[in-house]
């Protein structure tokens, strides 16, 4: 027996958005469901839904003249909503219209509703109102309510104290006291009319709305619109009767009736294709279009231009194409950058299309859309009335920055530091990575691309094992972690780091190629050991980025003057640098370049410093309670894997009377700390090393040059590869000093440490360091570098 086909009624909102969205949905169920899709709506869409093969239901009587967009425009001209007002007076000045708006629809849309329910009879009805419909809710007929606005503005329906207040566009991790502040300024704003609203409601049979709220939720279900690297979930959980997906994209059926084929005006002219809408709603401002549009004029790119409803009061630039309306799902595909004001099905078509935004909030759910674009990275937020035109044309040239790093800890850690500094300045930063940093790096706002073969979602868990867990396993099997000499370190990890090239070569290189040939990035920056093809043959220009010690850049650039890094390969290397920039990581303190200095193409910073936004960390009870100095003890994502080794730090420092933070590494588990002791697998050392008195450390790269920005002694214990120049290079410089982690004893840690902490020299060193490296901000001159290399 086949599948029984249904019944489904829309009932949207009169407004483009909620339309829009129930043509995406409905376009699905017919099409691939093969159900009866029947839409409720103003006479002025019944033509053009009826186009696209839809049945449609007229509500309310036909009306002559203005339709949905003109008379929307006209209101929000009106109450000021299209003026430079500022979001809370724009929200505050809104209040009345919206609560006028409810009133219509329950006294003038709910009776043909209701009607066309006991006339259609359908099986499920699809409501993307602001409001409960009482002939829905009262049907005994399931329903959906759909929300096609930001999902932050859900609070409508279901407040949340986690989140900012929408409508705002307050930043998602606010201060619980701004939170506090705006929530109680809207609610007052809403008390005006909302008790009216409540008990209009409940007199209709709704259910009882909860207080300041505009809707109930569905007992059915409820969904909502937004890409799942935009939510807000990781922050407010949603129950379960709430569905998000990532868009409600339209076939671009209803385009069809005007085919679009780019202007000869246009693919005659060379520069980027860049399209500019301000929505149905939003252009209707014409001296914000007129201001727009001559900025844009003194631009070297072209621009297809969605004029609005009134299209025929302004006049085009020469660089320019545009309609009263444009089919965007059709154009979408084709450009290279979106100027939007960030209503709800832009953005989730513009991310579709995987394109970059450059969002111009006007109103509504329009601020929270463009900051949350900001903050996860996938365009800039500008003021559309108070932008400056150098503002606006610079924002256009931002760059898309492809990072092609290694899936090593280090390497990973070194690209995002440089990515946020990238991103802060406006630029598009894109991740090719492996699967076990997908979800990291989307927590951070970052996009990425897999650069090797997807794994099964049903099996993730159990077949992805992560970076650190890995890498430190590779290095047990060949002795990396074991008491031997250096020298006897680098022989073992010659058949490893070759198979590392050739995994990058023949497993890596392929999906790379194709991330380049569908991102067209304007740089990458690569931090490999080797070089890879896929990059080196791009034709665009590219940076080699190495998060190791500068000595070890022997591995590409040899000098007889320094003594061999931890590899020792002198005339046998093994990347051949960029022509166009060769970075490293070192502040200058510790750097060679006194004894061998560096062509013009390499270019070091003092740091990589990740921002560590994400990281919260608050010193345990267990530790504040104690006396004595605050020491931050790690062996780095591999060197904590060897638990013996662990162990036996942990037995000597017990005996001291510091107080000690300890990250302990993937074998957490298999040992216990003592009472002068905290820790867990993974600690935030960004926000731990500037309230420690003392690092106890390996000497990875990283970590070296954090320390050094906060100015803080260390300890290094080298396990691996460059830490053994690190650790030399540190004690030689006077910033700390050097122990075999194998064979020191317990006397020579502790009188070490206490050594350091009361060397006046080493302290006086470290101080100057930290203040230099914070002035200079030597990481800023990266953006600079990007920039040049882009033109």
């Amino acid at each position: 027996m086949g599948k029984r086909k249904l019944t489904v009624l829309f009932a949207p909102g009169y407004y483009v958005g909620a339309i829009m969205s129930s043509i995406g949905m409905a376009e699905v169920l017919r099409d691939s469901g093969g159900h009866r899709c029947v839409f409720a709506v103003t006479d002025d869409w019944k033509s053009r839904l009826e186009a696209i093969g839809f049945e449609v239901k007229v509500v309310g009587e036909k009306v002559d003249g203005k339709g949905m967009q003109e008379n929307n425009v006209e209101e929000l001209t009106k109450n000021g909503t299209l003026s430079q007002l500022t979001p809370m007076e724009k929200l505050v000045a809104n209040i009345e219209f919206f609560y006028n708006c409810f009133i219509m629809a329950e006294k003038e849309t709910d009776p043909y509703v209701k009607t066309i329910i006991a006339d259609t009879k359908p099986d499920i009805i699809i409501s993307d109102n602001l409001i409960t419909l009482p002939s829905i809710v009262t049907s005994g007929i399931p329903w959906i309510f759909s929300w096609s606005n930001s999902p932050l503005s859900l609070d409508f329906g279901i407040n949340d104290e986690r989140l900012p207040p929408s409508a705002l566009g307050l930043p998602t991790n606010s201060e619980k006291k701004v939170k506090e502040k705006y929530r109680k300024l809207v609610n007052e704003a809403k008390a005006k009319l909302w008790y009216k609203h409540r008990d209009r409601v409940i007199a209709n049979g709704c259910p009882v709305l909860q207080e300041f709220q505009l809707w109930t939720p569905s007992p059915f279900a409820n969904i909502y619109m937004t890409p799942k690297e935009l939510d807000y979930t990781d922050i407010r959980p949603l129950p379960d009767t709430f569905h998000g997906f990532d868009c409600y994209k339209r076939s671009g059926n209803l385009d069809d009736l005007d085919a679009f084929e780019l202007p000869q005006k246009l693919s005659n002219k060379s520069g980027k294709l860049i399209y500019l809408s301000l929505g149905s709603m939003g252009s209707g401002n014409v001296e914000l279009m007129k201001k727009l549009v001559a900025i844009l004029a003194k631009s070297k790119h072209r621009f297809i231009v969605s004029k609005g409803v009134k299209h025929n009061e302004y006049e085009l630039a020469d660089n320019m194409w545009g309609e009263k309306s444009v089919p965007q799902i059709k154009v979408l595909p084709l450009i290279d950058l979106m100027l939007t004001h960030g209503g709800n099905n832009t953005v989730t078509e513009t991310m579709y299309f995987g394109k970059p935004m450059i969002v111009l909030p006007l109103f509504f759910d329009q601020y929270d859309n463009a900051q949350r674009v900001t903050e996860k990275g996938f365009g800039v937020r500008l003021d559309p009335y108070e932008c400056s035109e150098q503002q606006l044309l610079e924002s256009i040239e931002n760059l898309t920055v492809l990072f092609a790093p290694l899936s090593f800890v280090g390497p990973m850690m070194s690209s995002i530091g440089m990515a946020e500094v990238l991103r802060d300045s406006g630029h598009r930063c894109v991740f090719a990575v492996t699967n076990d940093w997908i979800a990291r790096l989307e927590s951070m706002g970052f996009e990425t691309k897999l650069a090797e073969k997807p794994v099964n979602v049903s099996t993730t868990k159990k077949c992805v094992v992560d970076s650190a867990n890995s890498n430190a396993n590779d290095l047990l099997k060949m002795g990396g972690l074991d008491n031997i000499s250096p020298f006897q370190k680098v022989v073992n990890s010659f058949e490893f780091v070759f198979n590392v090239f050739i995994k990058g070569e023949e497993e890596t290189d392929p999906y790379l190629k194709l991330i380049i040939s569908d991102l067209k990035p304007d740089v990458i920056i690569s931090d490999h050991i080797v070089n890879l093809s896929s990059i080196v043959n791009s034709a665009i220009p590219w940076i080699f980025s190495w998060s190791n010690s500068p000595l070890s850049l022997d591995y590409g650039y040899e000098d007889n003057s320094l003594p061999p890094s931890f590899l020792a390969l002198k005339e046998f290397q093994i990347f051949t640098p960029s022509p166009f920039a060769n970075l490293y990581l070192t502040p200058k303190e510790l750097d060679y370049t006194d004894i061998r200095p560096l062509p013009d193409t390499f270019h070091r910073f003092d740091y990589y410093k990740r921002s560590g936004n994400l990281d919260t960390f608050e010193l345990p009870e267990k530790l504040k309670n104690k006396s004595g100095k605050l020491i931050y003890l790690s062996l780095g994502s591999m060197g904590g894997g060897n638990v013996e080794l662990m162990k036996r730090l942990v037995a000597i420092l017990a005996k001291s009377n510091h107080r000690f933070i300890v990250s302990k590494g993937i074998h957490h588990n298999e040992y216990d700390l003592p009472g002068n002791m905290w820790g867990d697998r993974t600690v935030p050392q960004i926000k731990v090393l500037p309230i420690c008195d003392l690092v106890i450390t390996h000497g990875g790269n990283n970590t070296v040059t954090e320390t050094m920005y906060f100015g803080k002694p260390m300890i290094v214990l080298p396990i691996v590869c460059d830490q053994y120049d690190n650790a030399q290079r540190v004690m030689e410089k006077g910033f700390g000093v050097r122990l075999d982690p194998y064979d020191c004893s317990e006397q020579q840690l502790l009188q070490s440490i206490e050594n350091v902490l009361n060397d006046k020299t080493i302290a006086e060193n470290c101080k100057k360091a930290s203040k230099r490296i914070q002035s200079e901000k030597s990481i800023e001159k990266l953006v600079k570098l990007v920039e040049n290399l882009a033109k």
